[in-house]
């Protein structure tokens, strides 16, 4: 199936009835999602436990009123890691990759700056939104 672009789509998602057209929105910005959330954990920084690389994830939410659908993709909130450090293990670090994830991002006065977001959003904007028009004419022609 042929589709005209996003202009096109969203005018066939409002002829829907609601849960359908949001079920179908929720499913194509997910697909958008996860081409930038790739690159963003490809271009995490490590670091020594590696917490930052894998709180990487992505969120979908669509307001009730508008029907607006956000993709949020970046470190999960709830993510947390403990690690074991030293010999014989007497050591414990604990980290939330949420609240120091900007610092890593944009530096600090003391620290340089080891971008992932901005970068990987850039990157990957043309082939987010062609995943999302594709994902979105395959549930739209599965839904009629």
């Amino acid at each position: 199936m042929k589709t005209g672009g996003f202009a096109e789509l969203t005018k066939k998602l409002k002829d829907l009835k609601g849960r359908v057209a949001g079920s179908i929105q929720r499913k194509a910005i997910t697909a958008g999602c996860r081409e930038v959330q790739k690159l963003m954990k490809a271009l995490a920084r490590k670091g020594d436990t590696g917490a930052l690389k894998q709180s990487i994830g992505t969120k979908v939410k669509i307001f009730r009123t508008s029907r607006t659908a956000v993709g949020i993709v970046g470190p999960r909130t709830k993510f947390e890691k403990t690690k074991q450090l030293g010999k014989l293990k007497q050591r414990t670090i604990f980290r939330r990759p949420s609240k120091y994830a900007h610092l890593v991002d944009r530096g600090t006065r003391r620290s340089r700056a080891f971008p992932f977001v901005n970068p990987s959003v850039q990157a990957t904007k043309a082939r987010a939104i062609a995943a999302m028009e594709e994902k979105a004419a395959e549930e739209l022609a599965r839904a009629k």
